[in-house]
This record gives C-alpha cells, structure tokens and sequence, in this order.
C-alpha cells in the first residue's frame, strides 16, 4: 500500500512534474484504497476532479514555496560571498551608461569650444612686435 502513496506523496511535496492526467491517475488510485470521499462505496467523477484539483493546488503551493525558499537561500549565499544581486547590477549599469553619455555630452561641447577659441584667435590682428632698444654707445669722453 505505500508504494502506491509514494506518486501521491511526491506530488504532495511538490518533487514532481505534475499533469492533470497524472493527478487524476493518483485520484483514481487513493480513492480505489478507500480514501474515497464519498460514502458510497464507489467515487463519483465529481470526487475523483475534487481530489485531483487539490492534489494539483497543494502541489503547485508547495513547488512555489520551495522555489522561494531556494531563492533566499541562494541570495543569502551569493550575498555572503560578496555577489551583487540583478537588480543592483542592471540598476549600475543604466547608471554608468548615463554617465557616458554625460561625458560624451561634455567631450563634444568642449571641442566646440575649442573651435570657438581657436577661430576668434585667427580673427583678432596680431600685435606688432616692438623694436629693441640698441644699447647706447659710450661716448670717447668716458673712455678717455
């Protein structure tokens, strides 16, 4: 009698795939052991839908809850040895993609300015350069 439980149990805790068929299948099969809702004697197609619509509702609670309790564990892990989690890392890289384009932003409008510096310059006249001075001779009274 256990191992036909055993489908019954691993559905139950969420360890297998599960089908609607496969779900029926195991209805059929508890209610032919006498777990039978009904007192009838014989299950109702209505009993074996029942049993089979909460054999699939606990299994999908229970596949949820342990997918969520894997979750957590690997973020506990991952955050313990010093792992980002997604959401920060995709959060830093809008972040640094907005900077660059800041940078580009900035690259450019100094160019332009560079230009603009570079252009006024070629436009402004030069200053002469002055004369220098020549040293002044000394006189034939000085040396003398």
């Amino acid at each position: 009698m256990l191992e036909e439980l055993k489908p019954y149990l691993d559905m139950a805790n969420g360890l297998t795939e599960v089908t609607r068929q496969r779900a029926t299948e195991v209805a059929k099969a508890l209610i032919a052991q006498g777990m039978a809702l009904s007192a009838k004697g014989e299950a109702s197609d209505k009993d074996v839908r029942d049993v089979a619509d909460e054999v699939l509702t606990s299994v999908k609670a229970n596949r949820e809850f342990l997918l969520d309790l894997v979750r957590t564990e690997v973020q506990k892990a991952t955050g313990a040895m010093g792992f980002v989690h997604t959401d920060e890392l995709d959060s830093l890289r809008r972040h640094i993609e907005r900077l660059e384009r800041q940078v580009t932003t900035v690259k450019a409008q100094l160019a332009e300015l560079a230009k603009a510096a570079e252009a006024a310059e070629a436009d402004e006249p030069k200053p002469k350069a002055k004369k220098k001075a020549e040293p002044k001779k000394k006189s034939a009274k000085a040396s003398a």
